[in-house]
């Protein structure tokens, strides 16, 4: 199966992150990510500082089936 690039915008106070993963290119794994996304507010009012949100964003897309990429 072919895989995608995905990226999103990380954001944290004043902090910003840009972010790409690479996950499979299906309706279905669209969905998975936007789902993923829809749960970053959440997670950022659990973590004390950007390094820690960007971990904890990055453990919940892979738990989704996405992959970080480090460019």
């Amino acid at each position: 199966m072919a895989e995608k690039a995905y990226n999103i915008n990380l954001k944290y106070d004043c902090w910003s992150s840009q972010c790409w993963f690479l996950g499979e290119d299906s309706p279905e794994a669209e969905a998975r990510f936007m789902e993923a996304r829809q749960q970053l507010p959440a997670l950022a009012e659990k973590c004390r500082n950007p390094l820690q949100f960007s971990q904890r964003a990055a453990e919940l897309f892979k738990s989704y089936g996405f992959d970080r990429v480090h460019k």
